[in-house]
């Protein structure tokens, strides 16, 4: 999960979980390492961490560009240690640092979760057939009308390119509906799907409600 994204500059991972959007559950901070004689080069790793030097867990960042001022230069600039390298993939990089942001600040765990999809490729060779698949992020139950879909269970459904679908999220206890992704597209819980337009890949989006943590 990717909570932080500054263009020109670094994304950030690492520290949350993909489920509900809190703070993950790390092993002891580990020593920091910046004066291995790598260098914050664009497409190298390094491990995020506080002011603290030896802070650093689980959390680390991708160089978007030669940051070297976040290289070791002694005792009173401990640096941020390097420990990888993009070898393949930096064009999806790219594509995250491209995307709107709220602000660069850290995800709070209140922020709405971007998730990067499961995506399916259908080629409607016969037109005759819209075929509708479903895709959940979070915890919730989708179904359709007419019956077909019942998503945690049946996820899919075949049926003659004809009319419409009626597609309804329902989030799970201490869970809220956070809107349609993919070739579904709204806020509402209940959505209408032209079947006529061929197949669709949508995905619905539960957040952990804020008030089911306090």
């Amino acid at each position: 999960l990717i909570h932080r994204a500054i263009k020109g500059f670094v994304v950030q991972g690492g520290g949350y979980n993909k489920a509900d959007g809190k703070l993950k559950t790390t092993s002891a901070p580990i020593v920091n390492e910046a004066n291995n004689g790598l260098s914050n080069l664009t497409g190298t790793i390094a491990m995020a961490r506080t002011n603290d030097p030896n802070s650093a867990t689980s959390q680390f960042f991708i160089n978007l560009s030669d940051n070297t001022f976040l290289d070791y230069a002694g005792t009173g600039n401990p640096g941020y240690a390097v420990f990888g390298n993009v070898i393949d993939g930096m064009d999806v990089v790219r594509k995250i640092e491209s995307l709107a942001t709220y602000n660069d600040l850290p995800f709070t765990g209140s922020s709405g979760l971007v998730f990067i999809e499961n995506v399916y490729s259908s080629f409607a060779f016969d037109t005759t057939v819209s075929k509708t698949r479903i895709t959940r992020a979070g915890s919730g139950n989708v179904s359709s009308v007419p019956s077909g879909i019942d998503c945690g269970s049946r996820c899919y459904l075949s049926q003659p390119a004809a009319g419409t679908i009626k597609l309804t999220a329902t989030p799970a206890t201490g869970y809220l509906f956070s809107g349609w992704r993919g070739d579904c597209q709204g806020f509402n819980r209940m959505i209408t799907v032209d079947t006529l337009k061929g197949n669709h890949n949508c995905t619905a989006v539960f957040s952990k409600s804020s008030s089911a943590t306090q």
